[in-house]
């Protein structure tokens, strides 16, 4: 047992974290977007209606904590992946296996989460963001980030179980994504959003996720929204890891056919 926990944990990390593969999705993408971001819309603070004076500022808080969100994508994929090589029929018919395959996945795509949050924050202090609640308040957006990824790593792992291919699995994470960003203050303040998207972004925990960002980076420093948003996003992390984990239990091998493609 414990030969096979450091087996599958070793190969989840390994896909998640390539060398190459790592250094463009964890590093360079971050920091590109982020960049991006700031070249496109950099001027729209001086127009009125945002609470802090730099685009980099409003952004870089929400970037860090939804930057995880397109990574988990591929735990859905490499699910799949097992489904069509046979792999994931002979781990479902090991209970501790097919346990601790779930486990690594997505707590590989949390890790990811929180490493591409870190990013993010050095890169905006670099470009001259200043975090008011310190080194406190960039491991309370890493948490955040975390949750995130683990939320939607669970989400993806749905989709490679019971999704037919991987196009269906591109195409729902893809949807998943646009949908839980456009509908939060990722973009643009809650005073240039309309009445519709901003009753859409409260039951966003996205949009929780990075209203809670905001609140330790901001200087208006407010744990207790915080602690508001942090629960919010830590309570729909808990539902996605049990219907993640309730698709695990429930699905035996005999019943997942791999898929050619």
């Amino acid at each position: 047992m414990p030969l096979l926990t450091v087996i599958l944990c070793r190969r989840a990390a390994a896909r998640a974290f390539r060398p190459r593969r790592a250094v463009t999705l964890y590093i360079v993408a971050p920091c590109a977007v982020l960049w991006l971001l700031c070249q496109v819309f950099g001027a729209l603070p001086r127009r009125g209606g945002f609470p802090v004076a730099t685009y980099l500022a409003f952004v870089a808080p929400a970037l860090a904590v939804a930057v995880a969100l397109p990574a988990t994508v591929f735990v859905g994929l490499t699910i799949l992946a097992d489904r069509d090589a046979g792999l994931l029929e002979q781990m479902l018919a090991t209970p501790s296996a097919s346990v601790i395959t779930f486990l690594a996945e997505v707590g590989a795509a949390a890790a990811g989460g929180m490493a591409m949050a870190m990013v993010i924050a050095v890169a905006g202090q670099l470009g001259g963001l200043s975090i008011s609640g310190g080194a406190a308040g960039a491991a309370a957006i890493a948490l955040l980030a975390g949750l995130l990824g683990l939320t939607c790593g669970c989400l993806s792992l749905l989709l490679g179980i019971l999704a037919p291919g991987r196009t269906i699995v591109r195409s729902a994470g893809i949807c998943i994504l646009a949908v839980s960003l456009l509908c939060s203050t990722f973009l643009l303040p809650r005073s240039l959003l309309p009445s519709w998207l901003l009753t859409l972004a409260g039951i966003n925990p996205v949009a929780s996720a990075i209203d809670g960002a905001r609140a330790v980076c901001w200087p208006n420093l407010s744990w207790a929204q915080y602690g508001r948003d942090l629960l919010l996003v830590l309570v729909t992390a808990l539902l996605s890891l049990g219907l993640a984990s309730l698709a695990i239990v429930r699905h035996p091998a005999a019943g997942l056919t791999p898929v050619r493609q």
